[in-house]
Order: C-alpha cells, then sequence, then structure tokens
C-alpha cells in the first residue's frame, strides 16, 4: 500500500504552513511506502516564516521558522543588508532541523558561523561589514533596511543548493509617526511626533562626533509616545564645519523650541545622547533650564575635543597667573583654579608666539595691559585682581604690586624679592579641555589604534577643573556604560562623575554598566560596530565590545531608557 504524497507530507510534518509562508522551494525525499522494499520520491517545500509578519520596526524582534526541512536536516542561514551607500553587511549561522523537520530560530541553537548558542535574533545583531571599518548607520529613517534571509542545504563552508529565500522589511517610522524638518533660526534638526492626539514627552537626542544629522534612534523613539527632536550641531547645512568651539546658547534655544511646540508636554524635556552628544548632554542638563532627566551612552565627565561656551556664567574673581623660568604658555594651574570659581589669566611673557624669545628686563608696560585688559572683562567681578606667580614668576607679580595699581593680593612661591634679569592668558567663562597625549596610543595585532588611554589623566578627582559642573544639573541623571569602551574609560568617569554629584550634597545617580559592551551603544538588534575611521585622528580605531554581550546590551539599554524617560517625563498617551 502505498500512501499519497499529501497525506505522506501531512504524516511527517511537510505541509504545515506558518502564518505568513514567503517563500517556497521544492526538495525531495525518499520515503519507504511498504513491503517489498520500494521507494518513492517526495517533494517537499520549504517554507520560511517570519512572526510578526510583513514589515516591523527594526528596535522589534522577529521570529524565524523555517519548514518543511527532512528530520535533522543540516543547514546554513545568511542574512545580508546594503545601506544607503551600497555597503554590504551580512551574517550567517549553521543549524540542524529537529525531528519533524522543523526550525524554529528561538529553540534551536546555532552550532557555528557568525555566532553560536541560541540567539534568535543573531542574524542581525552578528552582521559584519564586507569591507572593514564601516558602521552601519541608517541614514534616511523614511526607507527601510531590506534584509536578506536565506536558507542553503548542508553547512558552510559546503553548502549546497538555496531552499529558501524571503526578504524581511524593519523600518523606522512607525505607522502615523510624523517627520518635521525643524530649520527655526539657529536649530537644524528633525522632530519626529508620535499619532495624534497629543502633547507627548519631549526628548532631545543627540549622537556623538561623526557630524550630521541622524534621526534613526529619535525616529524608533517616537514610535514609543514620545516627541523627539533629532538635533544636529556641526557639520550639517550652515552649521559649523568642526567642534573647536560650541555655544551652549545653540542647544537652549534647541530645547526652548521643544518646550514651546504645541505637541509637547512640560514641563520639562529629557536628554539622550550617546559619546560626544552624552558631554553635551551633561553639560545642557549642568547649565540649562526645563531638562527634567538625561540619558548619557558612554560619554565623557570632561569635555574633550574643543571648547564650549555659555554666557550663563559668572562674573568670577580674576587672578594672574604666572609661571617662572621655562617660557612659553602653561595652563594647567590656571585651569585648576577656575574650576574653584576663579577667572584666571595664564600669562605667557617671552618664547611665546610673537614674544620675544629670550627674557632679559622686566618691562611692566606688558603686564600692566594684562591687568588692564582683566579688569575691563566682562567676566570679572569687582575692581581688583589677585596675583599668583613662582620663582621667576614671583618676582614679576612683586614687582606688579609695588609699582601698578589695582593689585588686592599677592601670592609668591619661591620667588627671591629682587628685581631680576628673566621673566609670563586668560580664557571666558570657559570650560577648558581635558588634552590628550598621542604618545598613549597602542598599536594593536590587528594594526588598528587603541586609544583608551589616550586622555590626560584626572589630576584633582571628581574636582578636576576640566569636569562638567553636573552638580548643577536639576534633574536626574542616567549613565549607560560599556565597561569594554575602547574611546575612552566610560566607566571610570561615571564613577568620577558619582562621587562629584556626592560630594556636592546632591544623590547618588543610577550607572548601568555592561560588561563586554564598546563605544556605540545603539538601539535593539544593530550590530556592533568594532572599529571604524575616527573623525578627528583621521585614522581606523577600534571601539571594543564582543557582538553577543554587545547586543544584549543594546536590548536591555534600550528598555532602561524607555523605562526612565516614562518615569521621570510621565507616561505618554500612546503608552
Amino acid at each position: 500500500m502505498v500512501a499519497s504524497s499529501q497525506a505522506l507530507l501531512r504524516h511527517f510534518g511537510f505541509c504545515r504552513w506558518g502564518p505568513t509562508p514567503w517563500v517556497q522551494l521544492a526538495g525531495s525525499l525518499k520515503l519507504r511506502t511498504g513491503n517489498p522494499v520500494s521507494w518513492t520520491t517526495v517533494r517537499l517545500v520549504t517554507t520560511v516564516t517570519l512572526e510578526p509578519a510583513g514589515r516591523c520596526r527594526w528596535d522589534e524582534p522577529v521570529r524565524i521558522t523555517v519548514r518543511g526541512l527532512a528530520p535533522g536536516q543540516p543547514v546554513t542561514l545568511r542574512a545580508s543588508l546594503r545601506d544607503e551607500k551600497g555597503a554590504l553587511f551580512r551574517a550567517h549561522a549553521r543549524y540542524c532541523a529537529d525531528a519533524a523537520g522543523l526550525l524554529d530560530l528561538e529553540r534551536a541553537p546555532a552550532l557555528g558561523g557568525s555566532f553560536t548558542g541560541l540567539e534568535p535574533m543573531g542574524l542581525f545583531w552578528a552582521m559584519e561589514p564586507e569591507k572593514p571599518l564601516l558602521r552601519l548607520v541608517k541614514r534616511d529613517v523614511q526607507t527601510p533596511f531590506a534584509v536578506e534571509l536565506e536558507v542553503l542545504d548542508n553547512h558552510e563552508p559546503r553548502v549546497g543548493r538555496l531552499l529558501g529565500r524571503v526578504v524581511h522589511e524593519r523600518d523606522f517610522l512607525a505607522p502615523g509617526v510624523r517627520r518635521e524638518p525643524v530649520r527655526a533660526g539657529r536649530v537644524r534638526a528633525t522632530l519626529f511626533l508620535p499619532p495624534e492626539p497629543g502633547p507627548f514627552p519631549g526628548i532631545v537626542d543627540i549622537l556623538g562626533a561623526g557630524g550630521g544629522l541622524l534621526e534613526y534612534r529619535a525616529s524608533l523613539l517616537a514610535g514609543k509616545g514620545f516627541a523627539v527632536m533629532a538635533l544636529a550641531y556641526y557639520n550639517y547645512e550652515d552649521l559649523p564645519k568642526g567642534l573647536e568651539n560650541l555655544h551652549l546658547e545653540y542647544f537652549e534655544e534647541a530645547v526652548n523650541y521643544l518646550l514651546n511646540h504645541p505637541q509637547v508636554k512640560g514641563p520639562g524635556v529629557g536628554l539622550l545622547g550617546i559619546s560626544k552628544g552624552g558631554e553635551l548632554c551633561l553639560s545642557m542638563a549642568s547649565f540649562l533650564k526645563g531638562i527634567s532627566a538625561a540619558v548619557i551612552i558612554n560619554g565623557s565627565v570632561a569635555y574633550v575635543g574643543g571648547n564650549l561656551h555659555y554666557k550663563g556664567s559668572g562674573p568670577f574673581p580674576g587672578i594672574i597667573d604666572i609661571f617662572g623660568i621655562g617660557g612659553g604658555l602653561l595652563e594647567y594651574r590656571a585651569s585648576l583654579l577656575a574650576g574653584h570659581g576663579f577667572a584666571t589669566l595664564a600669562l605667557a611673557y617671552y618664547d611665546f608666539d610673537d614674544l620675544p624669545k629670550k627674557f632679559d628686563m622686566i618691562h611692566l608696560e606688558y603686564f600692566e595691559e594684562a591687568l588692564c585688559y582683566m579688569l575691563q572683562h566682562s567676566q570679572i567681578k569687582g575692581t581688583r585682581i589677585g596675583l599668583l606667580g613662582i620663582s621667576l614668576g614671583a618676582d614679576i607679580c612683586l614687582s606688579m604690586a609695588s609699582f601698578l595699581k589695582n593689585i588686592s593680593a599677592t601670592v609668591s612661591i619661591n620667588g627671591s624679592g629682587f628685581s631680576g634679569h628673566r621673566v609670563i592668558h586668560y580664557k571666558d567663562s570657559n570650560i577648558p579641555p581635558l588634552g590628550h597625549d598621542l604618545r598613549r596610543v597602542k598599536v594593536a595585532f590587528s594594526g588598528l589604534l587603541d586609544i583608551v588611554d589616550v586622555r590626560n589623566d584626572i589630576i584633582g578627582g571628581c574636582e578636576n577643573p576640566c569636569m562638567i559642573p553636573i552638580e548643577k544639573a536639576q534633574g536626574p541623571i542616567l549613565f549607560i556604560v560599556g565597561q569594554d569602551d575602547h574611546n575612552w574609560r566610560s566607566e571610570l568617569y561615571a564613577q568620577i562623575a558619582s562621587e562629584r554629584l556626592q560630594a556636592h550634597g546632591k544623590e547618588k545617580p543610577q550607572i548601568i554598566s555592561y560588561p563586554g559592551t564598546g563605544h556605540y551603544i545603539e538601539p535593539p538588534y544593530f550590530p556592533m560596530c568594532p572599529a571604524s575611521l575616527h573623525k578627528l585622528l583621521d585614522k581606523p580605531v577600534m571601539w571594543g565590545g564582543e557582538p553577543r554581550a554587545h547586543s544584549k546590551a543594546q536590548v536591555d539599554a534600550w528598555k532602561e531608557i524607555l523605562t526612565f524617560f516614562t518615569k521621570h517625563l510621565g507616561p505618554s498617551p500612546k503608552l
């Protein structure tokens, strides 16, 4: 007796169709049909099924199942996509079907390939660029990423024929989310609004040092019920081309725009920043009003890579700081004093720029000019200035105190008190840069640069003058930290920030540290970027991280971010 093909298929489970049978390719299997021994060839149908069916958001998981395989059949699954510039990203994994010929990635572990173990979304987060040093970035959120999923017979590298294929679209705009370009005053941004009715909790989203305007994170957050502004701050349209000088007034203008928008629910907004954007969010939370909460992802607590200006500080008591016989311009002491609330002029007096190369005589007219500059400065409080000098600089200070007016106090460190024969800049109300030492760059075996230790030591700990005064922040701060961040020591910076807050009587902030996680913590299922070209160094550097741990951190961090904003900004009508 020979059973029908359809009956045999039903018996062995080969005719069970999922909710969306996207692609079906025929295979074959010989089944024994009775005595005496005889065989009949049955054409199997391989079906790749995705749940949820159809297009879904990038930050949502998808369940992948393959039906119609032979019991225990070895197969290789491949995933690939191309970004808007045509760069190819791909991953693969080896699997075996179960006894019923079913492969369910939520139950079947990967046996090798780009990852191993039970990883239902591994084919997405494990994708790597075909060309090295590329990072997957979504530049146009109005179009989806098209991920091609393929099922091939046997295990790589000995794969056989193609059994099934499906193209899975993952988008960044939830149905009804509105995208509004913002060109208001100086602000260059894009505002994403959830479906009406509002108003909604507001968030300003700032990315790192790459520049331009990236919207993918803001658009995903808008799908969760937040009104989110993706804010550009340099290298975009008519904004500055570099990071040398940034002004908080620009970011203040963006915050005010969001607060005044009829679809934004006050009284404050949240901030979300990564890397350089995290630094800027800390500065905004410290100096600006209307900030309810801030999330910092792998941000530095010291301002690096340029100067940050803000009009809202001062005036301060003034000091002129003068060093000894070495010449040039030394600022470290003046920067420390600035951290204690003094407007301090570190003054060069020879062997610097167009000043004399050698110092032979004291010309007090030069120092008097510096003194007058200080007294006339809008950020200087009072009509008198203090002097601080060491060695020859101390003697110069004593001479100034003796002959010039408007000197209220002088500190002499190891000065002689005699008229010597050799002889020492003020910055506006700025946060001085921490600085770096390129001699600390290490070269990995791969040839990539490791810059994790390139920053200068944080002298003074949490009271370092280069540190952003986060104790002025009006709302809570969440620090998200990758413990394997190779851009800088984010975990250390977060701990120092915590110490500073507590030293100033503030509550201990929430710090979430993720082992094995690198610098670029993205929304869920973005593949880890292990290395790429550094925008400022113009050289390839490593960012750190282990793919599996990094991927799990991104999923958890995204949940923590949503929970945090909901708690401190209030729930959205859509949640």
